[in-house]
C-alpha cells in the first residue's frame, strides 16, 4: 500500500512540473518577442501542440496586421478563427475606405463595425464640411486675388498677367492686338459734386457698359481709380476699318448719359490704344504707347479715342 502511495505521489510531482512548463511556454508565446521552443517535458502531450499551434497562428496573424497587411491566409478553424477572418476582412476593406478617403473621396462611409462606423462617418463628413470651406476660402481668395472688389471686373494684376498671354498668342498667330487704356475725365469732379458713393455707382456703371462692348476673347480691366484696360485680340485682320469699329463701338458705350443722384450726367472720357506689333512687342511698351496715345486723346472734347499707329494699317 506505501508503495502505492509514493507512485500516486510521483505521478502528481510530474503533471504539476508538466502543467507549470506548459503555463510558462504559453506566456512565452504571447509575450516574448523571440518564438521559444517546446520544453520536453511537454511536447509529446497532442493538445498542447495543437494549442500551440494555434497560438501561433494568432500571433502571426496579428503581427502581420500591426503592419498594415491583412491578407493573411487564416488555415486553423474554430470561433476564435472565425472572429479573426470577419475582422481582418472587415480591417481590409477599412484599409481600402482610409486610402480612398485619404485620395480625396470622402463621401465614403463604414458601415460593419458597430461604433466604430459612426465615429468613421462622422470624420469624413467633418473632413468633407472642412474641405468645402477651404475650397470656398480658396476660391474666394483667389477671385478676390484677380478681380477689382468695386466693379467686378479683372483688376491691374490679372490684366498685366493677360497682356503676357495675349502678346505671346499673338506673336505665335503672327496676328495683332489692341492694348487700351481708358481714363474717365474730370472724375474728381463727381465725386466732390454728387459724393463718393455716387462716384462708385458711376465707376460700376461705365465699367458695365465697358464690357457689354466687349466680346468673349477681350479682357476688360480697372487698372485703378477712374482707369481702365481692355486688351483686344485681332486674330482675321490687319484692317483699319476692323479697328475704326473696334473703337466706335467702345466710344458708343460710354458716350451716353448717366444717372446720379436721380439727374443725368454724361462724363467725357479719354481712349488711348496702341497695337502689336507696330508699337512694341513686350508689355510695358505697349502700355507705355497707350498711355500717350490717351493723353493726346484727352486733349480732344468728349469721349475721344487715339489708335497711336492706326495710320500704319491698310485700309
Amino acid at each position: 500500500m506505501s508503495g502505492n502511495k509514493s507512485e500516486i505521489k510521483i505521478e502528481h510531482d510530474i503533471s504539476e512540473k508538466k502543467f507549470n512548463d506548459a503555463l510558462s511556454y504559453f506566456s512565452s508565446l504571447v509575450f516574448d518577442v523571440k518564438l521559444p521552443d517546446a520544453p520536453e517535458s511537454i511536447s509529446d502531450i497532442p493538445e498542447v501542440q495543437e494549442l500551440a499551434l494555434a497560438l501561433n497562428e494568432i500571433r502571426d496573424v496579428l503581427l502581420i496586421a500591426k503592419n498594415g497587411d491583412f491578407s493573411y491566409s487564416i488555415k486553423s478553424k474554430g470561433f476564435i478563427f472565425s472572429s479573426l477572418k470577419a475582422l481582418q476582412s472587415n480591417l481590409n476593406h477599412l484599409a481600402w475606405i482610409a486610402r480612398q478617403v485619404a485620395g480625396g473621396d470622402l463621401e465614403q462611409r463604414v458601415d460593419f463595425m458597430g461604433e466604430f462606423s459612426s465615429a468613421f462617418n462622422s470624420m469624413t463628413k467633418q473632413l468633407a464640411s472642412v474641405l468645402k470651406e477651404l475650397n470656398e476660402q480658396k476660391e474666394h481668395f483667389s477671385y478676390r486675388a484677380l478681380h477689382d472688389p468695386l466693379t467686378g471686373l479683372k483688376n491691374r494684376a490679372y490684366f498685366y498677367e493677360q497682356l503676357n498671354h495675349e502678346l505671346a498668342g499673338a506673336r505665335r498667330r503672327n496676328s495683332l492686338l489692341a492694348v487700351i487704356v481708358i481714363d474717365m475725365d474730370n472724375f474728381k469732379q463727381v465725386n466732390d459734386t454728387f459724393g463718393h458713393h455716387a462716384g462708385d455707382i458711376l465707376l460700376i456703371e461705365f465699367a458695365k457698359r465697358l464690357l457689354k462692348s466687349a466680346r468673349e476673347v477681350d479682357t476688360v480691366a480697372r487698372l485703378g481709380g477712374d482707369e481702365f484696360g481692355m486688351l483686344l485680340p485681332c486674330e482675321n485682320t490687319n484692317s483699319k476699318q476692323h479697328l475704326i469699329k473696334i473703337r466706335d463701338r467702345i466710344i458708343s458705350s460710354i458716350d451716353a448719359y448717366f444717372e446720379l443722384k436721380g439727374s443725368e450726367y454724361k462724363i467725357s472720357a479719354s481712349i488711348g490704344a496702341s497695337i502689336y506689333p507696330y508699337d512694341g512687342s513686350d508689355p510695358q511698351t505697349m502700355i507705355n504707347v497707350a498711355d500717350s496715345a490717351m493723353y493726346q486723346a484727352k486733349k480732344i472734347d468728349g469721349v475721344a479715342c487715339v489708335f497711336a499707329s492706326i495710320d500704319r494699317l491698310a485700309p
